[in-house]
C-alpha cells in the first residue's frame, strides 16, 4: 500500500450562495455531473442538498491510476436521518461496480459501512475530519482526524480502479465543507 497522497479532485465549495453543483467547478477544475434527483447547493461555502425530499446523486470524472483510493470531507452540521455515500472504484453509470462507503447520520448515532459489511457506531461532531480509503489489499479504513476508527474487509471483489467518483447527499440536511479525492501512491 502506497503512503503518499496524492489528491485528485479537491473542492471547498466556494461559491454564490444557491448555486447548485453542477453549476460549480471544483477548487481543481473538475466539473460535476448531476445523475438524478434532487439537486445539491453551495450555502455558506458549504455543501447541502436542496430540500425537496428527495436525495441527490452525483459523478466526477476523477482518472484514478490505482487501486488504493480515498475520500476526505469535514463534515458540517448535520440532523437526524441524513447520510452521505461517497463511492470509489466506480465506473460511468450508477449501477456499476463500485465501493460504496457509507456515512449515516441518525443523531445522535452516527454509522459508517462499506459494501456488504454491517454499520459501526462511531463518534463524528461537526468540524471532524472523516475520510474512508479503500486500500489495493481489500480492507476499507475509516479515520476521524486521521486517526483509525474501524477497518472492514471489501464484502465483494471489485479490482477495478474505476474512473469516476459518485457523491450521494441523502434526504436529510447534511453539510460537507471541504472534499478531497485522490490515491496512495
Amino acid at each position: 500500500m502506497g503512503t503518499v497522497k496524492t489528491p485528485i479532485l479537491q473542492d471547498s465549495f466556494t461559491d454564490v450562495d444557491g448555486t447548485t453543483l453542477q453549476n460549480h467547478t471544483a477548487d481543481s477544475g473538475h466539473n460535476w455531473i448531476k445523475y438524478y434527483y434532487a439537486n445539491s447547493v453551495i450555502q455558506g461555502d458549504q455543501l447541502r442538498r436542496e430540500n425537496d425530499g428527495n436525495g441527490s446523486i452525483y459523478k466526477a470524472n476523477v482518472p484514478f491510476t490505482v487501486n488504493d483510493q480515498y475520500v476526505k470531507m469535514v463534515v458540517g452540521a448535520f440532523p437526524k436521518d441524513s447520510f452521505v455515500r461517497a463511492m470509489l472504484r466506480a465506473g460511468s453509470t450508477s449501477y456499476s461496480q463500485k465501493v460504496v462507503c457509507n456515512i449515516s447520520f441518525n443523531a445522535p448515532v452516527v454509522t459508517v459501512s462499506c459494501t456488504g459489511n454491517q454499520d459501526v457506531p462511531v463518534t463524528v461532531v461537526p468540524g471532524d475530519v472523516v475520510e474512508f480509503r479503500v486500500g489495493v489489499n481489500g480492507i476499507v479504513t475509516f479515520s476521524v482526524n486521521g486517526t483509525v476508527i474501524v477497518t472492514f474487509p471489501i464484502a465483494v471483489s471489485i479490482t477495478q480502479v474505476g474512473n469516476f467518483f459518485w457523491l450521494q447527499m441523502g434526504t436529510g440536511e447534511v453539510l460537507i465543507d471541504n472534499m478531497e479525492v485522490g490515491e496512495y501512491q
